[in-house]
């Protein structure tokens, strides 16, 4: 098995082991419940940390799909770029589904954890495992 495909199914198996984790420690989703809390403050909590999760997700498939890689990165010393890109982008695109499992445990609903460790899978599973070797010059 190619070494990039196992790291990306090892990523992939993290981000739904965080599911996991927030209903055995949440509960099970209460589908039915409003989805924002009464508390003052939890519109913008929300909303800040699912900002940060989208600029990650998004940043994780921006960086999934490059081909080259960026001149700020070509004098870091790597094995090579495909492998590099494989670890920033599922690195981006898992801690979005690590902001998730923090807003779960936070407002106690395992549905937020749910969705956003859907988005990460499904954002890794898109993330190419291989590509063309570009070796920094």
């Amino acid at each position: 098995m190619d070494v990039l495909k196992l790291i990306k199914f090892a990523f992939v198996v993290a981000t739904l082991l965080y599911a996991v984790v927030a209903i055995s420690a949440v509960g099970r989703p209460d589908w039915g419940r409003p989805l924002l809390p009464d508390q003052p403050n939890a519109p913008l909590f929300y909303g800040f940390l699912f900002t940060l999760a989208l600029v990650d997700w998004v940043g994780g498939f921006l960086v999934g799909g490059l081909a080259e890689m960026p001149a700020a990165l070509r004098n870091v010393p790597s094995r090579s770029w495909p492998q590099t890109r494989l670890v920033i982008a599922a690195a981006l695109v898992e801690s979005g589904a690590i902001f998730g499992l923090v807003l779960a445990f936070l407002f106690k609903d395992s549905r937020v954890a749910l969705v956003a460790c859907g988005i990460s899978a499904a954002l890794l599973l898109m993330t190419p495992a291989s590509g063309g070797s570009q070796e920094p010059a």
